[in-house]
């Protein structure tokens, strides 16, 4: 199901949605060139696997892209990792990380790699996920 958040600054961050209220909760980030439309089916298949899945847009990036070069804009790839950290505070308040499974697709993966190792600071399942 397709949502929206505000970030931290306002900027308003579609993102899929499917949730049945597992204690496991799934973030999969995607790939440079790829939007978050491109992985509703995957989400769909984990989701009646059991888990609740959240699929976020990045800053300049499918739907919300302004220009025909992609780029995180003025605070780079740390706005992203805000962005996500923030989702978490707004969506899922009160799960421990321990409850939270990254997936990464290419650029997804570096993002999900800055987060864990800027922002998290507890023992956490986190996958690299090649498609």
């Amino acid at each position: 199901m397709y949502k929206e958040f505000a970030s931290n600054d306002g900027l308003i961050i579609p993102y899929i949605e499917y949730e049945n209220n597992n204690k496991k909760k799934v973030i999969l980030l995607h790939g440079f060139h790829d939007y978050i439309n491109r992985y509703d089916e995957l989400a769909k298949i984990i989701h009646e696997n059991g888990f609740n899945i959240y699929v976020l847009e990045y800053r300049n990036h499918g739907l919300l892209k302004t220009g025909d070069i992609v780029d995180f804009g003025d605070k780079g790839i740390q706005a992203i990792i805000e962005d996500i950290e923030y989702f978490i505070k707004l969506k899922l308040s009160g799960v421990k990380y321990d409850d939270i499974i990254f997936l990464g697709n290419g650029l997804g993966a570096f993002v999900k790699y800055v987060f864990i190792r800027k922002i998290i600071n507890t023992k956490m399942l986190y996958l690299y996920l090649y498609l």
